[in-house]
């Protein structure tokens, strides 16, 4: 029988909601991280990129070109170009020439990523660069107040001289540089995979906080239910002892009525009796089921049992099992309630579907076993079970039949349990029922000489 969930509590609901604001929470905060990290490693990169063109210019100024690692190991290249498109000079993997005019496809200025066929992600900066000239008014009047100074003032005009005879330089030029960015990615994708990580634990935490909750909440409730099972034991326990006494008496003070009566009150003793006996019934039952189940275990051959029991029925049910013993560990007297149980169940509904000569010969049995397990299989072609009681069918005092008593299959899961087996019941394929007993086997050197039940 399949367990119950228990109902979901409004704390239940209210934990539930809260942990699943808090992930909500974390995901959404984990990415805008991600995102305004991204940000920040792109500004960062534009500005070591803007950094060093500018110190480029300031060598440019100076007719220095450098190696590009001399520079930054991400430098791949750089080179400073005419107006005409001239390199002034090129390192690394700048190219010798730009053609402005004549390229269908100019490189624009500004600065651009650019992923090449290896897979390298770079990015190139092209920008104008010019060298600034002092107006020819201020250059004479400067001169002039540098020979009005000492020593100082002729260093600084010695210093003008040679500066005026460098190589003359273009009045406006273009830079072009290439920048590898592929470390700056790498790392970006390192920090947003420790990030998604932390959130994915953070969630699954969340989660499992959730789950054991809940589970928690089904163990409680499994815990107050299996209490109260025991309370209704001791209950029953104490009803069936008490009822015994007064039982006996109704029972003796019954067949002395039927003695001493007028024969036109025999129907009414007749009830009486019936309905006595169907108490008894019920308090041996009662007994059996909070007695000990498992009983008195011995080793058992099933098909031996199962044929001896169908011979003492008014019609056998078809009987088919293997050519081989199966032996299992069962008490004998268990063993045969258990089995008697569901041919009178069977045939119980198959009496409610048809007259009661077709209702036992309608009732398929079948033994099987496998290397560990034995089956024993009660089908029939009865009135089936509705789908809303199919999970209370093992329940105490749970009954659809009017004059049942509700503790048959309960007393008979408690066998079946107690002896290491289990107990299905389940809709037949075409209508009706169909009941597994399933039983650990034992190995034959362990069965005792004409232990046979």
């Amino acid at each position: 029988m399949k367990e119950r969930i228990p109902a979901v509590t409004r704390r239940e609901v209210l934990i539930a909601g809260l942990l699943l604001g808090a992930g909500v929470l974390v995901l959404t905060t984990f990415v805008l991280l991600v995102r305004q990290t991204r940000e920040n490693h792109r500004l960062l990169v534009e500005y070591d990129v803007s950094h060093l063109a500018s110190i480029l210019g300031e060598l440019h100024a100076d007719s220095r070109y450098p190696e590009p690692q001399e520079l930054d190991p991400h430098l791949r290249g750089y080179a400073v170009y005419h107006s005409n498109g001239e390199a002034v000079e090129a390192r690394g993997t700048a190219p010798t020439k730009l053609d402005w005019k004549t390229s269908p496809e100019p490189e624009p200025e500004g600065m651009f990523a650019q992923q090449h066929a290896n897979g390298a992600v770079v990015i190139r900066h092209i920008r104008p660069i010019g060298v600034a000239r002092i107006p020819q008014q201020h250059k004479h009047s400067f001169e002039d107040s540098v020979r009005m100074r000492g020593a100082a003032r002729n260093r600084m005009s010695e210093q003008m001289h040679a500066r005026s005879h460098r190589p003359p330089m273009p009045e406006a030029a273009t830079l072009w540089l290439e920048y590898d960015i592929g470390a700056h990615l790498a790392e970006t994708r390192i920090f947003e995979a420790t990030l998604f990580s932390a959130g994915g634990l953070l969630i699954v935490l969340l989660l499992s906080t959730a789950v054991l909750s809940r589970r928690l909440a089904k163990y409680r409730s499994r815990q107050q239910h299996q209490r109260r099972l025991v309370e209704l034991g001791q209950a029953a326990r104490t009803l069936t002892h008490e009822i015994k006494n007064p039982l006996g008496a109704l029972q003796i003070q019954q067949a002395v009525l039927s003695r001493s009566l007028e024969p036109e009150h025999a129907a009414s003793l007749t009830i009486m009796q019936r309905e006595l006996h169907r108490i008894n019934e019920l308090v041996d039952r009662v007994g059996d089921f909070l007695r000990k189940p498992g009983g008195d275990p011995e080793p058992l051959e099933l098909c031996g049992v199962v044929e001896r029991v169908n011979r003492s029925q008014t019609r056998p049910p078809s009987f088919s099992s293997p050519a081989q013993k199966i032996w299992v560990r069962f008490d004998p007297v268990r063993f045969r309630s258990v089995y008697e149980n569901l041919l009178r169940n069977a045939a119980e509904s198959c009496a409610a579907e048809r007259d009661s000569e077709e209702s036992v010969s309608s009732i398929e049995v079948e033994l099987n076993c496998t290397r560990r397990s034995a089956r024993l299989i009660v089908s029939d072609r009865g009135t089936g079970i509705a789908p809303e009681v199919r999970e209370r069918v093992f329940d105490p005092f749970f009954t659809t039949k009017h004059s049942g008593t509700g503790v048959g299959l309960a007393i008979t899961r408690s066998f079946v349990e107690a002896a290491g087996g289990s107990i299905t019941i389940e809709p037949r394929t075409g209508g009706g029922t169909r009941a597994t007993v399933t039983l650990p086997t034992i190995p034959r050197e362990s069965n005792r000489e004409g232990s046979v039940g």
